[in-house]
């Protein structure tokens, strides 16, 4: 701790995984030590106790998930390890091997020499010494004990689960838990896959480079939860919504995808959702409506799209996901600390090691045979269990598990529920649609364009090259413009006033100007990486993603002013806008898209962020959803208001420091609220869409500037020129 270090260990099912950090001047005596450990480790008798004890602490913590894990272990094949328990309690570490006289700190010592090879071993070191000198650092490691090639255990051979756990018949739990909520109905089926279970590295039988040409399990759940998990027509989600089986109101009706384990030799694919009540008494049909899913994508010509691969590549590469094999736990710690920083006062700072976003011609086709093999046995009810969780099972689970007690109830399923699983009816006639493709989610990421530091004005700022530009900055600044094209009215200026980080002015005029974040007030993440500078913080996403932010001020006095009556329908018209964007929404989120829309003292304020590559399609798009929503006819007549939304929003609003009278007017607004009608909503909407007086616009982050200029262009064509009173030149916001 005195050198800003901290160590820990955790494990998996087949792996365990040491890691440390310290400050870089004592990185080499650190690694001696942590060498030793693997050499010739001490297992101390009083150690071992405690840590006994740290482990018999834990299972305390279990919940209805661990119950129902632990169920399935205790369903699936005793010859297999997965069957076994996988925690450690005083019983199973002291008392019986105690009665058996099994010497606990000797097996320990025998497991340790036998697993700890260097055949198996994965080292990663993240440093900023030079490479001679971390080789030399690192050479006590090659003497941990090389054992040479194993056969693979026997118990690969067999398979986690028998035929008998499978197919044609339901458990039924009872929970626990204090509470329910929206999981107090639940659905899970699971899957056991068989994928990656050839002969690994350091095995007998595995050719060079076992297991560099395999697709990852976690690839092919991540495209199947891509599938099964998206909202709007022809989703299953929009199906069980259409049939009454899942809440509207509930994001966990939308069918998730999980991977409970994924090791060699077994893989169990989880889909779960939240059931209303007539869901829970429909389960059948829902079960029904999945398999209808997964069998259109089985019988559909030529197997997955591959633009969908590749979609699902790239949203998986803009949420830090690997799409290869999965590494192992070290790299990846060592990929967090490229990212976050190590330590309390970061002896480590970010760097630009991310994985690649491409995909290969060989990956898609990899990919694309591994995903179609999986939804077969996905599309096969015989390979599915299925477990229902709900408080109305409580008289009828009288069995149960022996570890952790999870209370439950086998079913049989009836014979046309079992047909309607074998041969469910056509995706089309249930309204299931093949997944469109999301406009917003770039196929090929573009990597981040490079900065160039200039000095401008005695100044030094930053900016982003468009590779058509070359290093020409000054028109990447100014763009050209054509005959053909109309014009930019591009002005470049400092603020007055302003510093090294102030923001340039690109466009001025009466009703709209634009300003560009390049000011060099950042903190610097490693070299030509600078993050966030004046303006919007920029997300925390992958190094080599271009991230940009745009901001809209619609100028305004109406909220300023408003009355009761006019803040309360203004708010509802709000909600209502948000409602009208929920498909934008939906699309935008895998690309790492997201908006914020409020009121101001100088007007509405929209804010939005996101990969710059397809964030000016999504400001587009959300902008003619604004105007359609301002010219009253996305807000229904008849349908009720978004009142209690409206509600929470009032009653947590925070009192403002410098307003008095905040206690009144709240109540004031709060009985607004209630007498408020659509007509008189879509009334102050279209008051405040006419009372604007201009727009300030606001660029930063991996955004061009001629890209701000063209998107603030295509703006002013959808919304049109402000028809409030002229904005003088000293009446814009600051």
């Amino acid at each position: 701790a005195d050198r800003d270090g901290a160590s820990n260990a955790f494990t998996a099912l087949d792996i365990v995984c040491f890691h440390f950090s310290v400050e870089p001047s004592f990185l080499e005596p650190a690694l001696d030590r942590f060498a030793a450990f693997f050499q010739k480790p001490l297992f101390p008798q009083d150690a071992l106790e405690r840590e006994v004890r740290r482990v018999d602490a834990e299972l305390a913590g279990n919940n209805d998930a661990t119950r129902e894990f632990y169920l399935l272990k205790h369903l699936a094949n005793r010859a297999h390890p997965f069957s076994r328990f996988g925690a450690g309690s005083l019983e199973s570490l002291e008392t019986l091997p105690r009665e058996q006289g099994v010497d606990v700190r000797q097996a320990l010592v025998d497991f340790h020499a036998d697993n700890y090879r260097t055949e198996a071993m994965v080292l990663v070191v993240t440093a900023p010494d030079a490479l001679a000198s971390l080789t030399r650092w690192i050479a006590p490691f090659a003497d941990v004990r090389p054992t040479g090639a194993r056969s693979p255990p026997a118990w690969r051979a067999q398979p986690a689960f028998l035929r008998a756990a499978l197919g044609a018949r339901e458990l039924c739990i009872a929970p626990q838990d204090v509470g329910g909520g929206s999981d107090a109905h639940r659905l899970a089926v699971y899957w056991p896959l068989n994928m990656g279970s050839s002969p690994g590295p350091g095995e007998v039988g595995a050719p060079p480079g076992a297991g560099e040409g395999e697709v990852a399990t976690a690839a092919v759940a991540f495209v199947v939860a891509g599938i099964v998990g998206r909202r709007g027509p022809g989703s299953l989600h929009d199906v069980l919504l259409s049939k009454g089986w899942v809440d509207s109101a509930s994001s966990r009706g939308v069918p998730r995808v999980g991977l409970p384990v994924d090791v060699r030799g077994l893989q169990l694919l989880q889909l779960s959702v939240a059931l209303t009540p007539q869901g829970l008494r429909e389960r059948g049909q829902v079960v029904a409506a999945i398999q209808s899913l997964f069998r259109s994508l089985v019988d559909g010509k030529g197997g997955v799209p591959r633009e969908l691969l590749r979609e699902q590549s790239s949203v998986a590469a803009l949420h830090s996901w690997f799409w290869a094999p999965r590494p192992p736990d070290a790299l990846e710690l060592s990929v967090d600390s490229h990212t976050y920083g190590l330590g309390a006062i970061h002896v480590t700072s970010p760097g630009p090691l991310m994985p690649s976003a491409s995909l290969r011609p060989a990956d898609v086709d990899n990919s694309r045979t591994a995903v179609s093999r999986a939804l077969r046995t996905l599309a096969s009810p015989s390979r599915a269990i299925v477990i229902a969780t709900s408080a109305a099972f409580d008289r009828v689970a009288v069995q149960v598990e022996p570890t952790f007690g999870a209370r439950y109830a086998v079913r049989p399923v009836g014979p046309q529920t079992w047909r309607s699983w074998q041969l469910p009816v056509p995706a089309a006639r249930l309204g299931l649609l093949p997944a469109p493709r999301n406009p917003l989610v770039p196929l090929r990421i573009r990597p981040r364009r490079p900065v160039l530091v200039r000095a401008v004005g005695g100044t030094t700022r930053l900016f982003y090259i468009d590779e058509a530009h070359g290093s020409r900055w000054r028109e990447a600044l100014l763009p050209r413009v054509s005959a053909a094209e109309p014009p930019l009215r591009a002005q470049a200026q400092t603020v007055a006033g302003g510093g090294s980080s102030a923001p340039l002015a690109l466009r001025l005029d009466r009703r709209w100007q634009l300003w560009y974040g390049v000011g060099s007030g950042c903190a610097s993440g490693g070299r030509n990486t600078p993050t966030a500078c004046t303006g919007l913080p920029l997300p925390l996403v992958p190094r080599n993603a271009p991230q940009g932010a745009f901001v809209l001020q619609v100028i305004s006095p109406r909220p300023a002013a408003a009355s009761p009556a006019q803040a309360a329908h203004g708010a509802l018209w709000l909600h209502n806008l948000n409602i009208a964007l929920e498909p934008l929404a939906t699309l935008g989120a895998p690309a790492g898209l997201a908006y914020d829309a409020s009121y101001t003292a100088h007007g509405l304020r929209l804010c939005f962020r996101g990969l710059s590559q397809t964030l000016p399609s999504y400001v587009r798009r959300f902008l003619r959803v604004l105007v359609t929503h301002a010219e009253g006819r996305a807000l229904p007549g008849d349908s009720g208001l978004p009142l209690q939304a409206a509600l929470r929003e009032i009653d947590s609003a925070p009192a403002p420091q410098w307003t008095s009278g905040w206690q009144a007017r709240r109540r004031e607004v709060r009985a607004a609220l209630l007498d408020a009608t659509p007509a008189r909503v879509r009334a102050e909407g279209a008051s405040f869409w006419a009372s604007r007086e201009g727009v300030l616009a606001y660029a930063q982050g991996d955004l061009m500037p001629d890209e701000a200029l063209r998107l603030v262009q295509d703006l002013e064509e959808i919304v049109g020129v402000p028809s409030g009173g002229r904005v003088g030149d000293d009446d814009w916001p600051v």
